[in-house]
């Protein structure tokens, strides 16, 4: 690989100067922290980061039993959340590695590319990704995405160091990086399996020496050894482990790639027409700088090949899987986000003509700015938390909660268990099956019982009963991913 000073894109001045450098990128990792522990414990924790937690204070003599049930590797929960419990817990602390790791993703993105291309593009994509919506609402979640992010970063930036500088010791960080992807997500196997054919191709066609393939091959094959431990759990759980929520079909693939500018927040067909556009655009530059950089023997296409190949060949690979194993959810692909980001800048910083290049990624970037506002100060999820302090200081022993309309989704109830099941008896009406069922499960409480109503979603408010007078009556709004729902909390007290 060359300098990173030298021209791979038909360069002709020398980037920023190295103060300059270091001053933009501290203000881009500052907006990047900003954005990422902003109000950061104030949502309660939802069913995915609750089983999290879970499994992070399960007895060490049950875990591997524990894990084995569930549907993740171990290392975020164990390597990650176990010892930070030993420190405190709550919604904060849970989510704080999260933020920390989506900022040290930013940093990396500087680094990678600047070291494959050059400065502008490491601030480019840097500060593309600082904003980005989706990369920061995962960097918001006590989950392993964000660490996942980082991981596949630091990983391809060891990939092109080892080959350049063929050290035992960089290949063995590169080995180990390797596995620990496999150790925090499965899915980032896609990204691995798609990294490993551009580099086994370079390999058999001998555009690196006999050593480099050497290494390569043990050091690849070593990943596969370090995860052999976990391997029998992985099978178990491929086979016995299903998900309550319906995986999308390739056609949607469009919209969750939009998804990645948009993150949950919801924006017009025209918004994401022209994201797509954008997108096609940067991707067409991209092509043409590769291809006068083809032209030239002195380039080194290597490490461009590897990172579509992490990007494009993940895609693709998730496209073919998911033809037999439902799997395109869009957080899976968080773990490419960083190096997209990089891609990005390079076509909008390197392509020509470069005033469209610009104009793209503009585009991009004010979508991303428009949509990340909402992602760090909007509510994301039911209000769980203040919930359970109303009832907590309201109720007496024998108050019942009763969730009326259970007609949005499982899963936005997910955390209801976690913070009230402990307080109150907890009582699910459905009302689709008639108009009769609130009245009768409030009747089969008795008249003396204090009785606490939660509606949500569509559901009409509920008159309040007679023989009963309303004490307290409080509202919150919540996004829950695409869609918005208010929930209502009142005390029903019979009436003395």
């Amino acid at each position: 690989m060359r300098e990173e000073t030298e021209d791979q894109f038909d360069r002709t001045d020398s980037g920023a100067s190295s103060r300059g450098a270091v001053a933009a990128l501290a203000v881009i990792l500052v907006v990047a922290a900003v954005l990422r522990l902003y109000n950061l414990g104030a949502d309660s924790l939802w069913d995915n980061e609750i089983l999290s937690l879970q499994r992070a204070k399960t007895p060490l003599s049950d875990v591997v039993e524990v894990l084995r049930a569930g549907t993740h590797p171990p290392l975020y929960s164990q390597g990650v959340l176990r010892p930070l419990f030993v420190v405190g817990q709550n919604e904060f602390v849970q989510r704080f590695p999260s933020a920390v790791f989506g900022v040290l993703a930013v940093a990396g993105v500087y680094v990678l590319g600047r070291r494959v291309f050059d400065v502008r593009v490491g601030l480019v994509a840097s500060a593309l990704l600082a904003l980005l919506p989706l990369h920061v609402y995962y960097s918001r979640e006590g989950r392993m995405y964000a660490l996942l992010a980082l991981l596949v970063t630091a990983w391809i930036a060891s990939l092109l160091y080892a080959r350049r500088k063929n050290t035992i010791g960089a290949w063995i960080v590169y080995a180990v990086l390797g596995a620990s992807i496999l150790y925090t997500h499965y899915y980032a196997g896609l990204t691995i399996a798609a990294v490993i054919l551009v580099t086994g191709a370079a390999v058999l066609t001998g555009a690196v020496g006999p050593s480099v393939r050497r290494r390569w091959l043990a050091a690849t094959g070593v990943i596969g050894v370090l995860f052999l431990p976990w391997l029998p759990s992985f099978l178990y759980q491929f086979e016995n482990s299903s998900s309550n929520i319906p995986g999308r079909q390739p056609g949607d693939l469009p919209d969750i790639v939009s998804q990645f500018f948009t993150a949950f927040v919801a924006v017009s067909s025209p918004v994401r027409a022209i994201i797509l556009g954008s997108l096609a655009v940067l991707a067409a530059l991209l092509v043409l700088a590769a291809a006068r950089m083809a032209q030239r023997a002195e380039h080194d296409l290597f490490p461009l090949l590897v990172m579509v190949a992490a990007v494009v060949g993940t895609v693709v690979l998730a496209v073919l899987v998911s033809v037999v194993e439902p799997i395109l959810f869009v957080r899976y692909f968080a773990g490419i986000l960083p190096i997209g980001c990089i891609l990005l800048a390079a076509a909008a910083v390197r392509g020509r003509p470069r005033v469209l290049g610009w104009a793209a990624f503009g585009a991009l970037a004010a979508v991303s700015v428009a949509c990340v506002i909402p992602v760090v100060t909007d509510s994301w999820r039911p209000d769980f938390g203040a919930v359970t302090e109303t009832v907590g200081a309201e109720s007496s022993d024998d108050a019942i909660m009763l969730v009326i309309g259970n007609n949005q989704n499982d899963l936005a109830l997910s955390g209801l268990d976690h913070y009230i099941g402990d307080r109150v008896p907890i009582q699910v009406v459905d009302t689709s099956v008639g108009d009769s069922a609130v009245p009768d499960a409030i009747a089969a409480q008795g008249a003396d019982s204090d009785i606490w109503l939660l509606q949500h979603g569509s559901t009409p408010t509920l008159a309040v009963p007679e023989g009963f007078v309303a004490t307290v009556d409080e509202t919150y709004d919540t996004r829950f991913f695409e869609r918005r729902f208010r929930m209502r909390l009142t005390l029903l007290e019979p009436v003395a």
